[in-house]
C-alpha cells in the first residue's frame, strides 16, 4: 500500500487524536515488544492479534486508522518515526510486528522476515505444526530501520493474508468481533514461540 503521507508527524497534523486515529503504548519493562503499527480499518485485525499475543507481560504499541480512507493512516515500517515506540524499542531485546497483507497468492499466507534468524526460525516450526501455511520470500523485512529490526537483536515481521485474517474473526469488520479458534491457534503458536525463544 502506498503512503498518503510521507511521515507519521504530517499524518497526526490533518488528524485528529480518537476521532481519526488512536495509538496505544504500553510499556511493562519487558524485553520483548509486540506491535501493529497499520491497525484498525488500515490491516483489520493486526492490532487485536498483537493486544492478545502482547498479555498483560510484554511490550505493546498499536497505531490504528479509525476512519475511510485506510491508506490516510498508512505509514511504511521503515518510516514509522515514533517518540515513545522508538525509546521503547530501544530498550528492547526483540520485536514481533503484525501487518496484514492483501496481495494475491498469499491470502491464506503468513509471511515471515525480519533480521532475527532464531526467532524466525522457532516462528516457522510452531505455525507449521498448527498447519498454517507459512511463506519467506514476499516480504523479508531486512531493513534496519523497519520498526521490527530496532531491537538490539532485531525482530520479526509477520504479514497476514486477507483470508487468514478473515478467518480468525466471526465478522472481522464487526467492531464487536469475536476470535475464532483459529485466532487462538495463531497468537498461541506465537506466544509460544517467543517464550521457546528464551529458553534454547
Amino acid at each position: 500500500m502506498a503512503d498518503h503521507y510521507k511521515s507519521l508527524d504530517k499524518l497526526k497534523k490533518d488528524s485528529v487524536e480518537g476521532i481519526d486515529y488512536k495509538e496505544i503504548l504500553l510499556d511493562r519493562s519487558s524485553d520483548v515488544t509486540i506491535m501493529a503499527i497499520h491497525g484498525g480499518i488500515i490491516e483489520r485485525g493486526t492490532a487485536q492479534i498483537a493486544e492478545t499475543i502482547a498479555g498483560n507481560d510484554l511490550n505493546y504499541f498499536s497505531f490504528s486508522g479509525l476512519k475511510k480512507p485506510r491508506i490516510k493512516y498508512h505509514i511504511t515500517s521503515h518510516k514509522f518515526n515514533h517518540d515513545g515506540l522508538a525509546a521503547l524499542l530501544k530498550n528492547s531485546d526483540i520485536a514481533v510486528s503484525f501487518h496484514g497483507t492483501r496481495k494475491k497468492g498469499l491470502e491464506d499466507y503468513v509471511s515471515i522476515g525480519g533480521l532475527n534468524e532464531k526467532l524466525k526460525g522457532i516462528i516457522m516450526v510452531n505455525l507449521a505444526l498448527k498447519d498454517f501455511n507459512v511463506d519467506t520470500k514476499n516480504y523479508p523485512a531486512k531493513s534496519y530501520k523497519n520498526v521490527a529490526n530496532r531491537p538490539k537483536n532485531n525482530g520479526v515481521q509477520l504479514e497476514l493474508g486477507r483470508s487468514l485474517r478473515n478467518s480468525f474473526f466471526d465478522n472481522i469488520k464487526s467492531k464487536k468481533r469475536k476470535p475464532t479458534i483459529s485466532f487462538y491457534k495463531f497468537t498461541d503458536a506465537i506466544r509460544r514461540s517467543i517464550e521457546y525463544y528464551y529458553k534454547i
